[in-house]
C-alpha cells in the first residue's frame, strides 16, 4: 500500500507520537494531529501537519474534510492510581475521547484504525485479558468500542499491545528513565524490590512496526488483528540495573525495596511476537544492550 496517505495521529505530542509523526512526514504522508495543546503541537511540527484541537467535547474542525484513510490512536492517560479524580480522567481520556473521535469519522473513508493497547491488560501474561489496573480496564473497554465502530463502518482494526517502550526521553518518566537517572546519582533512587520482569522494546522498533503496518494492512488475515509489540525477551528490573552497570562502568545508585509494590501489580510482561512476525514479517531489531548504548550516546552526559 505504497503512496501518500491521509493519516490522523492522536497523542502526537507524546514520545511515541512525535517520533512517529516525524517518520510519517519523512515519507511524505499528509498528517493530521489531534491534540489538546495547540501551542505544544505547533512548536513540535510547525505547519508541516494539520493541527486539530480537541477541547474535551468537540473538535475545532470537521474531521470528515480530511478524507482520512488511517487513524493511529496513541493518546492515552496512564496511571496505576484509581482514586475518584483519576477514575473520571481515565474514562474521559481513554474511553470518551476515542468514542467521540470515531463517531466524528463515521462518514470518512477509513480503512485502518490502529489502537495502542497495554501489556497491563494481561495480568497473567498468558494472552488472557485480565486488566491489572483501572487504567488497564479502560484500555480493555476501549478495544470493544473501537471494534463496534470497525464493524459498523467497515474498517480494519489493529490492536497494538505495546510493551515497555524506551529509547527517547519524554515528559513522563518510566522505569528505564528512572534507571538512567540512577546512574551517577549522588542520592539513592528509591525503587521496588526490582523483581518485575518486563519486555523492553526500543522506540525505533515500535515506529518501524507502525510504518510496516501502514504499508501492508491490506494483506492482514482478519478484520480484527491483535499484535504484541516487544522483543519476546524478559528482563527483570535488577537485571536491567546490572546491564546498565556493565555499559556505564558504574553501578546505578538504587535503594531497592524503598517503594512498596502495589497490591495488584505486573509480575511478568513478555510479548508473544509470533503473530506479528507471521502476518507482516516484523520483529525487534534493537535489543537491550544495543538500545542502552544508543541511549548513552544520545543522553549519557545528561545522566552521568
Amino acid at each position: 500500500m505504497l503512496g501518500k496517505k491521509n493519516i490522523i495521529v492522536t497523542g502526537a505530542t507524546g514520545t511515541i507520537g512525535s517520533t512517529l509523526v516525524e517518520a510519517l512526514l519523512a515519507l511524505n504522508h499528509n498528517v493530521i494531529v489531534i491534540v489538546r495543546n495547540l501551542e505544544k503541537s505547533t512548536q513540535l511540527f510547525s505547519e508541516r501537519v494539520t493541527h486539530v484541537v480537541f477541547d474535551g467535547t468537540d473538535f475545532t474542525q470537521n474531521l470528515t474534510l480530511y478524507d482520512a484513510e488511517i487513524v493511529i490512536h496513541l493518546a492515552s492517560l496512564s496511571t496505576s492510581q484509581d482514586d475518584k479524580s483519576n477514575i473520571i480522567n481515565l474514562i474521559d481520556s481513554n474511553i470518551v475521547f476515542v468514542s467521540l473521535l470515531l463517531d466524528a469519522l463515521k462518514n470518512s473513508p477509513l480503512k485502518l484504525v490502529v489502537n495502542a493497547g497495554s501489556f497491563s491488560e494481561f495480568y497473567t501474561n498468558d494472552g488472557t485479558i485480565d486488566p491489572t489496573y483501572f487504567y488497564s480496564a479502560t484500555k480493555t473497554a476501549s478495544r470493544f468500542i473501537i471494534d463496534y465502530f470497525a464493524k459498523a463502518n467497515n474498517f480494519i482494526f489493529v490492536n497494538a499491545i505495546l510493551y515497555s517502550v524506551y529509547g527517547k526521553r519524554g515528559e513522563h518518566k518510566k522505569i528505564f528513565d528512572i534507571m538512567m537517572e540512577a546512574m551517577g546519582s549522588k542520592e539513592p533512587v528509591p525503587m521496588s524490590e526490582g523483581r518485575q520482569i518486563l519486555d523492553f522494546i526500543h522506540i525505533d522498533d515500535v515506529v518501524r512496526f507502525y510504518l510496516l503496518l501502514i504499508e501492508n494492512y491490506d494483506i492482514l488475515p482478519d478484520r480484527y488483528n491483535e499484535y504484541h509489540i516487544g522483543t519476546g525477551k524478559g528482563t527483570s528490573i535488577r537485571e536491567l540495573a546490572q546491564i546498565c552497570h556493565e555499559e556505564y562502568h558504574m553501578p546505578p545508585n538504587i535503594k531497592w525495596g524503598a517503594i512498596q509494590s502495589r497490591k495488584r501489580d505486573t509480575v511478568s510482561a513478555i510479548a508473544d511476537t509470533q503473530k506479528v512476525f507471521k502476518d507482516i514479517n516484523w520483529k525487534a531489531d534493537i535489543f537491550l544492550e544495543t538500545g542502552i548504548k544508543q541511549y548513552l550516546v544520545k543522553y549519557g552526559n545528561q545522566h552521568v
